[in-house]
């Protein structure tokens, strides 16, 4: 008996020895990250650096980015919107991109001596969902995170187990990963889209990811049912925005603490591109319910010079045929040329 007792005190010894060095650890870590410079977006983030280098090339004389995930760069052709604006386009869309990386992406931007040749930033906004912060331990994503975001996520998680590994992730990623160069050689195929200025139409036949194939046949399964319940989410989007009744078939959920980061964050934004004196143009395309309440939200902070949709059936009736749509998500490259054409019709109304 007493030597469990004692084989017990040792055992809590050690764990806490190993919980004391993981602290340290972490801690110095998390000190040192400015020195590593992994935040940089060059070692954060290799393709979206050749994309950003290659739009900075005296070639290009590229004034305009618009910035985001998989629904930007399979989105916005720069072809249209060059014809369509008085602006010279870059699509900066990073596939699987989502809040803090998005936030964290135009913020180094921002900060980049680069930027000054930049006229208008847009970027599109998607929901912050609890998924996308689970899925956050990969060291792309992590790299995005920093401690004073990190306090903001888990106040609006429902589990802050998911926040606090993202969390130790991270730091053990400054320190491990932060002193090695990434070969960006090993990205140049999935930049390969620089051809288009960053813009990679996707057609009917197109399965070049696991997850697009997926998808590609979710849609297959039932493409009328998914078109219906777009077209009732657009709708619904336009009785709010037109300030009639809302359509009580739909409910939205606005949770005060997500929106209140969001909004947070866009503010933030908003100060560091007048300081480069860049127009900053958030743009909702996609209407998730939490995406409807930030843009509301956010038009009557920062007005429609900063703050426009492409959400409702009024705008964007013409995109609801199935050859413009891949999946339930994305469009294909006809969809692509119609929804560019929208964009370009609200920023010259801007």
């Amino acid at each position: 008996m007493m030597k469990s007792s004692t084989d017990f005190g040792q055992l809590v010894k050690i764990l806490l020895r190993i919980s004391a060095f993981a602290i340290a650890f972490v801690t110095i870590s998390w000190q040192l990250r400015t020195h590593t410079n992994v935040h940089d977006i060059e070692r954060a983030w290799p393709e979206f650096h050749l994309k950003w280098q290659h739009a900075c090339s005296e070639e290009q004389k590229v004034n305009a980015v618009i910035l985001g995930s998989s629904v930007v760069r399979h989105h916005f052709d720069p072809a249209v919107l060059n014809q369509e604006t008085d602006f010279t386009w870059y699509n900066l869309g990073l596939s699987a991109s989502f809040p803090p990386e998005s936030y964290a992406i135009t913020e180094a931007l921002l900060r980049s001596a680069e930027a000054e040749q930049i006229d208008l930033l847009v970027l599109d906004m998607l929901p912050l969902e609890p998924s996308h912060i689970e899925n956050a331990g990969s060291l792309r994503r992590s790299r995005s995170v920093d401690g004073v975001t990190m306090k903001d996520l888990m106040k609006v998680q429902a589990s802050d187990r998911a926040g606090l590994s993202v969390l130790l992730v991270s730091a053990l990623t400054h320190l491990v990963d932060g002193w090695r160069f990434p070969d960006l050689s090993t990205h140049l195929d999935n930049a390969s889209d620089t051809i288009n200025k960053g813009f990679l139409a996707l057609d009917t036949n197109d399965v070049r990811t696991d997850a697009l194939k997926y998808s590609r046949r979710s849609f297959l399964d039932n493409p009328n049912a998914i078109l219906e319940s777009i077209n009732a989410e657009s709708t619904d989007f336009d009785f709010r925005n037109s300030g009639k009744a809302e359509n009580p078939s739909i409910g939205w959920i606005c949770p005060e603490a997500e929106i209140s980061w969001h909004m947070k964050r866009m503010g933030e934004l908003i100060s560091l591109a007048e300081k480069r004196e860049i127009t900053l143009v958030f743009s909702f395309q996609k209407l998730w319910t939490t995406n409807g309440c930030l843009f509301f939200e956010a038009r009557t902070e920062w007005g429609e010079d900063h703050v426009i949709q492409l959400m409702g059936n009024s705008d964007t009736a013409s995109m609801t045929k199935r050859q413009h749509w891949y999946d339930q998500a994305h469009l294909t490259g006809s969809g692509a040329a119609l929804i560019s054409a929208q964009l370009a019709d609200k920023i010259n109304r801007r």
